[in-house]
């Protein structure tokens, strides 16, 4: 998804069998680097899958869309945007910027599309956490637990489903944001 000509080709092959009512922008790079370890290389990657890609595929769904039918977006976000630390640094950039392009593109593509976002928290293990690790992390959370599949699913469905949500981000992290680490959980 890193290559606007992969975006046309994706498009094309889902729009084979009828206009798209919507689109899930879920890839997402997610690569170690810290405010040290930076380069413009590692940034420019991140941005053309965790930004780029998302905004062509909206822009492609909006010309697509026909006249008097509504799309909808859900775009993936983390969790960590509301309870920010500087680990895995470029990643963070990039996820705070479709944050931004989930916003401005609901107000943008109005009333056609309805833009919106799900940020869930740590939902695999990040980094080399062990299982024990990562159960841990689930445990640290207000709620001492972690989205499951099936919340993030039931989120999904909620955006889609109520045409009356724009420009919304849904948070599934069992309250971690309100009490945000001060580094990434692959560190605690």
């Amino acid at each position: 998804m890193a290559k606007p000509d992969d975006i046309d080709k994706l498009m094309a092959q889902a729009r084979s069998s009828g206009p798209l009512d919507a689109v899930i922008n879920n890839a997402s790079l997610f690569a170690y680097d810290d405010s040290d370890t930076i380069s413009a290389s590692e940034i420019d990657r991140h941005m053309a899958v965790n930004v780029t890609a998302p905004a062509l595929l909206i822009r492609a769904l909006n010309e697509q869309m026909p006249e008097g039918r509504q799309g909808a977006v859900i775009n993936m976000l983390d969790a960590k945007l509301f309870g920010i630390n500087p680990d895995y640094f470029s990643y963070t950039l990039s996820k705070s910027a479709c944050h931004t392009l989930t916003q401005i593109a609901a107000q943008a593509y109005a009333p056609r599309l309805r833009v919106n976002g799900i940020a869930p928290g740590i939902v695999l293990p990040s980094g080399g956490q062990t299982e024990e690790e990562f159960q841990l992390s689930h445990k640290r959370n207000l709620l001492g637990q972690g989205a499951l599949m099936k919340e993030i699913v039931a989120a999904m469905h909620l955006l889609l489903d109520t045409r009356s949500i724009t420009g919304e981000v849904i948070i599934l992290d069992g309250g971690a944001h309100l009490q945000p680490p001060a580094r990434d959980v692959a560190f605690l």
